[in-house]
């Protein structure tokens, strides 16, 4: 069976919009200026203990992602040039999104 998730423009405005350090969201625009695609990802730090030089990992998480008029494929490359440019080192993508 297939399920789709309905969002309030409340709840929609709450995942995506970007928050410095929790949530990055990155769309493209066709020529008439409407969205087609769409990617995002969330930080989540995390605490290393007892590690003689480093203290933090810094992991981001693929969140939603729409593709259409790009394949998912080129979407998430650009969402990890997108990381790598921020300075994460890690983002886990969940391939069947």
């Amino acid at each position: 069976m297939k399920l789709t998730q309905v969002f309030s423009v409340e709840e929609l405005s709450h995942i995506l919009f970007p928050v410095e350090g929790v949530v990055d969201c990155y769309i493209i625009k066709n020529e008439a200026g409407k969205v087609t695609d769409l990617c995002s990802m969330y930080h989540l730090p995390s605490t290393i203990m007892k590690h003689p030089k480093y203290n933090k990992l810094y992991v981001t998480y693929s969140y939603y992602n729409v593709a259409t008029s790009v394949s998912l494929t080129d979407l998430i490359r650009d969402l990890l040039i997108i990381a790598r440019n921020k300075g994460i080192l890690f983002i886990y993508h969940n391939s069947h999104i």
